[in-house]
């Protein structure tokens, strides 16, 4: 008997191979009705067509440009599908905003990577992978920028200046020793490992300040730019830097850009609706697949390896 998975699995390489009978025959009636007649069999037929179109969506026009740069008339194929999918990958990865943070980081990682830096101040940043920092130090404080992913900060003494972290529309001002940042998805997250935050939210009511100590933790992001606190043991703080993941009713979307960044190339969450799921659990960074399936598993999501340098998570 055939399970689940190979069923979804068929139901997919089906749906690619309608899509690209259509592409090479865009007016071909009979291609198009067999293609219609294919998505109407079932909602299970409909939802591997939907995720199929979304990488066929990233590919269309990288593909066109490269059929009219072509002296005759190129066919696609399953291969050209999936190279056309790392192209666009690759170029969304490099391209504007990752220039812009490459031209401002002081200090950068890549995929997997874990670095630790000590700043000009005597301060000690640990930096997750694909995460990067800019740093200023000027009379009156000490400013750190997270750009892009995550950090854990351990702070100098320094009477005389404040130490500061900028992470998208979050300002944290640490007069403790130890706090970590991640920027993930939409979300901007800090938790205090020792010590004293005071986090001010930028864009909501009043700049809402927020004090944290010990084994505190506060978010901002989603729906409504909400602002949603609590405390863990103190432990799954920065827990990253020995290989685990701890989610506390978390949005999956956040979660996934966090582990996404143990995993080489892109990662795609197809489904939004997925994404706005929240999840809580600890997760073995050491295998970044298996973790990304143990946060999505719980509700339907498959995650599919299209290559070595793409992945894409969907609820087919």
């Amino acid at each position: 008997m055939t399970g689940p998975a190979t069923d979804r699995d068929r139901l997919f390489d089906e749906a690619v191979d309608h899509m690209i009978r259509l592409q090479n025959e865009p007016n071909n009636p009979v291609a198009i009705e067999l293609a219609q007649g294919w998505r109407l069999r079932s909602p299970e037929h409909e939802l591997a067509w939907q995720e199929a179109g979304e990488i066929f969506g990233m590919t269309g026009k990288v593909l066109d440009r490269q059929r009219k740069a072509e002296q005759g008339p190129a066919r696609l194929s399953r291969r050209k599908l999936i190279v056309g999918g790392l192209v666009v990958a690759t170029a969304a990865a490099t391209a504007g905003p990752e220039l812009i943070v490459q031209a401002r980081a002081d200090y950068l990682t890549s995929t997997a990577e874990i670095r630790r830096v000590v700043l000009s101040d005597g301060s000690a940043v640990t930096l997750g992978p694909e995460s990067a920092i800019a740093f200023h130090v000027s009379e009156r404080v000490r400013r750190a920028d997270l750009l892009r992913g995550m950090g854990y900060f351990e702070i100098a003494e320094d009477a005389a200046r404040a130490f500061e972290v900028g992470s998208g529309p979050v300002l944290s001002i640490g007069a403790g020793p130890s706090f970590d940042i991640s920027i993930d998805d939409d979300f901007v997250n800090v938790g205090v490992d020792q010590g004293r935050m005071d986090v001010r939210f930028a864009g909501v009511e009043n700049g809402e300040v927020v004090a944290l100590l010990d084994g505190e933790w506060a978010r901002l992001g989603g729906e409504g730019r909400a602002i949603v606190r609590g405390a863990r043991d103190k432990a799954q703080i920065a827990a990253w830097r020995q290989g685990l993941m701890f989610a506390d009713n978390e949005p999956i979307g956040a979660v996934v850009a966090k582990i996404a960044r143990w995993q080489p190339g892109r990662t795609i969450l197809a489904n939004p609706a997925l994404g706005r799921a929240s999840i809580s659990g600890a997760f073995d960074l050491s295998n970044p697949i298996a973790a990304l399936r143990a946060v999505v598993h719980p509700y339907g999501g498959k995650v599919r390896q299209i290559s070595p340098y793409l992945t894409i998570i969907s609820s087919v």
